[in-house]
């Protein structure tokens, strides 16, 4: 069983984030959007790839990077 914990300052960013923009919030693809993880589309001609949303929350993407680090370390 894997047990991890989110500090209090990323866990307050991403309270804050949700709970500045409620209305925003109707799926996980809107969350991701509004921290700036959402993948977007970056193609030309027969290549296909994706990049990340640079705009969003950079308090809620450095906490979700966080949170994903320390997932993935322990």
């Amino acid at each position: 069983m894997r047990v991890f914990v989110l500090g209090p300052d990323a866990a307050a960013a991403l309270i804050f984030s949700i709970g500045d923009n409620p209305e925003r919030l109707t799926t996980e693809a809107a969350f991701a959007r509004l921290c700036g993880v959402a993948p977007i589309l970056a193609s030309s001609g027969e290549t296909t790839r994706h990049r990340l949303h640079r705009g969003g929350d950079r308090q809620a993407n450095q906490a979700l990077h966080t949170a994903v680090n320390r997932a993935m370390t322990t």
